[in-house]
């Protein structure tokens, strides 16, 4: 029942990741993404780049969740010494 959290504000914040930060950043290839396929973690770092382009409490949101989220990259059995280029794009886009 988080408002912030909802379907039409975390697809906002897409919305807004593809329109202010992919475009000054060409990080994700737009036509070819979906979000119904993304892996979790590559996915919510998206969503939380866009959420920093919302409000003030959905900025403040996507800070706390990205300070936990770091461990949870490099746990994941997709780190590797050959990753995929989803988990290279996700390190990128938490950095």
């Amino acid at each position: 029942n988080e408002p912030l959290l909802s379907v039409k504000s975390l697809q906002n914040y897409l919305d807004l990741y593809f329109t202010r930060f992919n475009t000054a950043y060409p990080l994700i290839h737009l036509p070819t993404f979906d979000a119904n396929t993304a892996e979790p973690l590559y996915l919510l770092s998206i969503l939380l780049l866009g959420a920093t382009y919302s409000n003030k409490d959905a900025h403040q949101l996507a800070v706390r969740i990205h300070d936990v989220m770091r461990p949870s990259i490099f746990a994941h059995a997709g780190f590797s010494p050959r990753p995929e280029l989803w988990t290279l794009q996700t390190i990128l886009l938490v950095e």
